[in-house]
């Protein structure tokens, strides 16, 4: 099969099935409760807070502003 051929599919469920793991099982994705993209999720909400954004382009990391092309100044 091309690399185009396995590019082009989709990846499918990323879940553990009962005795994949073997010795101490911890965890709800070892267990198999969760998929491993369903607990990023999780912790991706967990991390996430709402807050107050940047005010203007200005406050951004010089960095970022010039990599973005943001930077009006140079």
């Amino acid at each position: 099969m091309s690399v185009a051929g396995y590019l082009g599919k989709p990846a499918g469920e990323l879940r553990l099935a009962e005795g994949d793991v073997a010795g101490r099982v911890e965890g709800a994705v070892l267990e198999g409760k969760l998929t491993v993209e369903e607990a990023r999720a999780i912790e991706a909400r967990k991390t996430w807070k709402p807050g107050k954004a940047h005010e203007s382009v200005e406050d951004y990391d010089p960095v970022l502003r010039s990599h973005c092309r943001l930077d009006t100044t140079g």
